[in-house]
């Protein structure tokens, strides 16, 4: 389409100049034929003044043909502006195209980077599969931590717990952390599929996180954790009120 409008464009420019030229070209040879008849055949002034006067008429019709030749000029420029028109709504639209195509290859690129990152996600968690266990099979015994104490005894008697439950910690305080700063964006894929295990893993853990903080001396430790579970909380309660009728 724009091929066509660029050689309606040429062809109406080669129209017009040629035209142009005819014009100017019949000009002269009227203006220099009407000099030599005067020169050769009137020598008097009477006589030319005679002569002159029989192209009173013709006067009036070169006025007309000026006038035609506004009216023409004006009818090319109502032309030339249509086509300009139309050409520029065939390059918004192009522009159009090409930002839809490129909102979709965005997308497509989003959602590709983010099924990397869940993959990436399942698979840690997949690689604390023991440490889970092993602080499952020891809810009771984290569950009934009363103080940092007792923390240190637990540290000091049973090593591979202790750094089990540091496992476990650092897992869901990294997947928090990616959910928290929006790094990971299909927080609601990973909920469906996870959400039961973290509430197990906060469950026997919560009191174990408490203690290694104040031991620690550091407050953030294991916080992206502790807002993974809130953020969890916060969209099953969601789906409970979305699924209650009315």
């Amino acid at each position: 389409m724009t091929d066509y409008i660029e050689s309606r464009q040429r062809g109406g420019e080669s129209y017009s100049n040629l035209l142009l030229v005819l014009l100017l070209l019949g000009s002269i040879v009227l203006f220099v034929g009407y000099w030599w008849i005067v020169r050769e055949r009137y020598w008097s002034f009477e006589a030319r003044g005679q002569f002159g006067d029989m192209f009173g008429g013709l006067s009036a019709l070169f006025s007309a043909f000026a006038f035609a030749g506004i009216i023409f000029v004006i009818l090319l420029q109502k032309q030339e502006l249509s086509l300009q028109r139309h050409q520029l709504t065939l390059t918004r639209d192009e522009l159009s195209s090409i930002r839809m195509e490129y909102v979709r290859s965005s997308e497509a690129q989003e959602a590709s980077a983010q099924a990397v990152i869940l993959k990436e996600v399942f698979d840690k968690v997949d690689a604390t599969f023991q440490a889970r266990q092993l602080a499952q099979q020891n809810f009771e015994l984290l569950s009934n931590l009363k103080n940092v104490n007792d923390l240190k005894d637990l540290i000091n008697s049973n090593e591979p717990l202790s750094n089990a439950c540091r496992a476990v910690v650092s897992c869901y305080h990294y997947i928090g952390f990616l959910i928290n700063t929006k790094v990971l964006r299909y927080e609601r894929e990973y909920f469906e599929e996870a959400s039961s295990n973290v509430w197990r893993m906060w469950v026997c853990l919560e009191m174990y996180l408490k203690f290694e903080r104040e031991l620690q001396e550091n407050e953030d430790y294991g916080k992206h954790f502790e807002k993974l579970v809130e953020r969890i909380a916060g969209y099953e309660k969601r789906n409970v009120a979305s699924s209650k009728p009315g």
